[in-house]
């Protein structure tokens, strides 16, 4: 009881995007669970904790821990919770830029939750396809992902899984060159993200936002934009979302003839 108490005041700072907190209870949660030898219990731990640290830039800690919950889910037969590790491990190879090997993941998990019949896991299995097709610049294909993603989690009346398909298939009409679709795309996924509370999102989609409105030639409005999204990134510890701050950031200041400052956003990247 004591180990489910504290890993769940580790997801309430998560969930506000304070994942350094977080960090501390998962932590004190894991070594409850391992003094007791409860796996099931290690293996959400070790899933939470991985989470934490690929939303602070530890890539390979986060990999080494999220492998050591699927193998302990593996252990104790708990076929969701190994679905779910494998698309989480699968989104950590992506931002490694491993992406064969996130597609392999990718796959597996969505056979397995095929398998179980948990659908709300699938969306997951859609969206980080669609994002390895886009960075190929197969396009029409990451689209149709994407749609398949934003279908399903309207169906399931997950809103967190419709913003992120948005959020998605925004990027991806950016690229096509549409960014009014794009900006309405951005807008409605950044709404839903500050219903939910989610600020590592809400940074991500109001950032995205500002490049869609400056793609439109519009100045003022993307600023206002990246405003808000800076604002959400100083409330959390982000560094994906910072990342994406910073280079919408750039691009706002240097189209507003503010070299200087777009510079120092990009050094911001770098000493990140």
């Amino acid at each position: 009881v004591i180990s489910i108490v504290t890993a769940n005041l580790g997801n309430v700072f998560y969930d506000q995007g304070k994942v350094k907190q977080a960090r501390t209870y998962y932590e004190d949660a894991l070594k409850i669970n391992r003094r007791i030898d409860n796996k099931r219990g290690m293996a959400s731990d070790l899933g939470n904790l991985a989470n934490v640290l690929q939303v602070i830039g530890d890539l390979a800690g986060s990999t080494s821990a999220q492998e050591q919950a699927l193998q302990a889910f593996r252990d104790v037969g708990d076929r969701r919770g190994e679905a779910v590790t494998l698309s989480t491990l699968a989104s950590i190879l992506l931002d490694r830029g491993e992406l064969a090997s996130a597609q392999q993941k990718y796959e597996e998990s969505s056979t397995l939750l095929q398998q179980i019949g948990f659908r709300r896991g699938q969306v997951a299995t859609l969206l980080g396809p669609a994002a390895i097709l886009e960075d190929q610049g197969r396009l029409q294909e990451a689209r149709a992902n994407a749609l398949k993603a934003l279908a399903l989690g309207k169906e399931l009346n997950d809103e967190s899984s419709t913003a992120s398909s948005q959020w998605q298939l925004a990027k991806i009409a950016l690229d096509e060159g549409n960014p009014v679709e794009a900006e309405a795309l951005a807008r409605d996924a950044a709404e839903k993200f500050d219903r939910e509370k989610s600020v590592g999102n809400g940074c991500s989609s109001n950032a995205l936002l500002g490049r869609t409105l400056l793609a439109q030639g519009k100045l003022k409005e993307p600023q206002t934009a990246t405003d808000v999204a800076r604002a959400l990134c100083e409330r959390g510890q982000d560094q994906s979302a910072r990342f994406q701050l910073e280079i919408a950031a750039a691009e706002v200041e240097f189209k507003a003839g503010h070299i200087e400052e777009s510079l120092r956003n990009l050094n911001s990247i770098n000493a990140a």
